[in-house]
């Protein structure tokens, strides 16, 4: 899982690139439940040892389109003989009903259960694929991901890091006083007699 992510192998780094830095998924959740159980599933580094786990599933909205957009394309490259339905059609109201599993804080499809998408023109059932679920839940890692990529490009080139200068920055804003801020009333021209007496 973890080389599917960092060596985008599912080719969504530019398109998590164009969403900035919004951690919100572009999947609205609609309906979510999850419990916690012990089950044998590969972790990043393909552990397999007995471990808790959360298990859930949910229904999804697509709303942006270029989200849209993505997830046709996708649909496109991983799948064969699906129906004819214009998956970006801004009008047309796209969810997802899907399982997944989560551990250490990021979430992939379940891949023994089904994907059902459902639109207004029907539902239709597919198998979940590791890329799929990289869509819908991938926002945090591919995220990390640019900042790993753009740190190597700067030091290859001679400069700190961005990641670096962005904690120097900080740990600098962190450890400069505050400054205050003068009241109206101590505004006022010094110049200018000032009243001693206290009005109620």
């Amino acid at each position: 899982m973890r080389q599917i992510t960092f060596e985008d192998m599912c080719h969504l780094q530019s398109y998590f690139d164009q969403r900035g830095s919004a951690r919100s998924s572009a999947f609205h959740s609609l309906e979510e439940s999850s419990s916690e159980t012990t089950l044998s599933l590969p972790d990043e580094t393909g552990d397999t040892a007995p471990r808790r786990v959360t298990l859930g599933e949910g229904v999804y909205e697509v709303s942006e389109r270029r989200t849209r957009e993505r997830l046709a394309l996708l649909l496109r490259e991983e799948y064969q003989n699906l129906p004819a339905i214009n998956i970006s059609d801004p009008e047309l109201r796209v969810r997802l009903r899907v399982s997944w599993w989560a551990a250490r804080d990021h979430r992939r499809l379940r891949p023994e259960e089904p994907v059902l998408i459902e639109t207004r023109h029907g539902n239709f059932s597919i198998p979940a694929t590791p890329c799929l679920g990289e869509l819908m839940f991938g926002s945090n890692l591919y995220i990390m991901r640019r900042r790993f990529l753009d740190d190597d490009n700067a030091r290859a080139v001679g400069r700190d890091a961005p990641s670096f200068e962005q904690a120097l920055t900080q740990a600098h804003q962190s450890e400069s006083p505050p400054q205050s801020v003068p009241s109206p009333s101590a505004a006022t021209d010094a110049s200018a007699p000032q009243d001693a007496s206290v009005q109620p």
